[in-house]
């Protein structure tokens, strides 16, 4: 038989470190009071936590919302492109175009109209832009806009005399402004 073996005896197990929450942090500045500098470094810890948890998140969202997106769910999408947004405000002008996009096919084009405007401001020259475009003046048409969807259409078409989806929405934006 082999001999007993000794185990070295148990430690007690070691106590959970004090957290101080970022907005214990905040309070206690906004008083006038100077916290330690344990303190700050465990905000400072407790911070970089959150924004890992949010950016994980944001990046669980994100996918829901292009599978809604492929789905054509895109009520849903939109949504879930909304609430990422509000979770990584950094990615902000990446996102806009398919937030954009879900909102105008679920029935909520005069809201993509902002959007699309805002995200125009920070695309590109070349196909970026025309994209963005073209989802711009689809918006303005389905929200009744056709004289400013023609305007859109025209600039769109100087960029790209043969875009396909431009020529016709054209006519259309043409059509419904009584020109």
């Amino acid at each position: 038989m082999y001999p007993p073996r000794s185990f070295p005896p148990r430690r007690p197990a070691p106590r959970a470190a004090f957290r101080v929450p970022a907005f214990a942090l905040t309070l206690a500045l906004s008083l006038g009071v100077a916290p330690s500098a344990h303190a700050q470094a465990q905000a400072g810890v407790s911070a970089a936590a959150g924004d890992a948890a949010a950016s994980a998140d944001a990046a669980v969202l994100l996918s829901r919302a292009r599978e809604a997106a492929r789905q054509d769910r895109n009520q849903e999408s939109a949504d879930l492109f909304a609430r990422t947004i509000a979770q990584a405000p950094q990615r902000r002008t990446e996102l806009l175009p398919e937030y954009a996009d879900q909102l105008t096919y679920s029935s909520r084009a005069a809201q993509a109209v902002p959007l699309y405007r805002e995200a125009l401001k920070q695309a590109p020259a070349g196909e970026p832009r025309q994209r963005l475009l073209r989802g711009l003046g689809l918006a303005l048409l389905w929200s009744d806009q056709p004289g400013e969807a023609r305007d859109v259409y025209e600039t769109l078409l100087r960029e790209r005399p043969a875009d396909a989806d431009a020529q016709p929405n054209l006519a259309r934006a043409l059509s419904g402004s009584g020109r």
